[in-house]
């Protein structure tokens, strides 16, 4: 038996479909009467007076202020459903371990859709060498080894990627009345 889902963590590289997704499955478990709040990592960026910049620190930084909050938030009988980069296996690996209950789903991308995607601008000057610290381009996103889900964006919609993730989640909520 598996065991209820406590936390759920949507990484993947930008303009992957990472906070659709998150949206998506927030509305669902909302509907469901489930209790939860979407941590989007731009967001949470946003939230602090110390702002972090997106070198490679700064980016494990910014990964641990959103672990302590998705703690926080699960002791308060909230499921945490977090959209964030985190792209360092050592990074989802420590909080998996300390944390029954970690639903990971990994949205893979390639470069090209990315591209066309990419509403905030980071992909073509970092191509050009004209911006760093973009994870994909200087910044390596270190595959996830063991997500509870993979799907793959460019193949799939939005709806069909969140299809594919509540049939996973759902089976997992009705006994995790956190």
């Amino acid at each position: 038996m598996k065991l209820p889902i406590t936390s759920i963590w949507i990484t993947g590289l930008s303009s992957s479909g990472k906070t659709t997704l998150a949206i998506k499955l927030v509305q669902e478990l909302r509907v469901h009467g489930v209790p939860c709040v979407l941590l989007d990592g731009n967001e949470v960026r946003d939230i602090f007076d110390k702002k972090l910049g997106y070198d490679e620190r700064s980016r494990k930084l910014q990964t641990k202020r959103v672990q302590n909050l998705a703690r926080w938030i699960t002791r308060n009988k909230i499921l945490p459903v977090v959209s964030i980069i985190n792209p360092f296996e050592e990074d989802r690996e420590e909080y998996r371990r300390e944390r029954s209950g970690y639903f990971e789903i990994f949205l893979e991308c390639d470069i090209k859709t990315l591209c066309t995607r990419d509403n905030k601008n980071l992909y073509a000057p970092a191509l050009r060498g004209e911006k760093k610290n973009v994870v994909g381009i200087d910044i390596d996103f270190e595959t996830p080894r063991t997500p509870d889900l993979s799907l793959n964006t460019a193949k799939l919609d939005a709806n069909e990627a969140f299809d594919k993730a509540w049939v996973q989640i759902a089976s997992r909520i009705s006994e995790n009345r956190i």
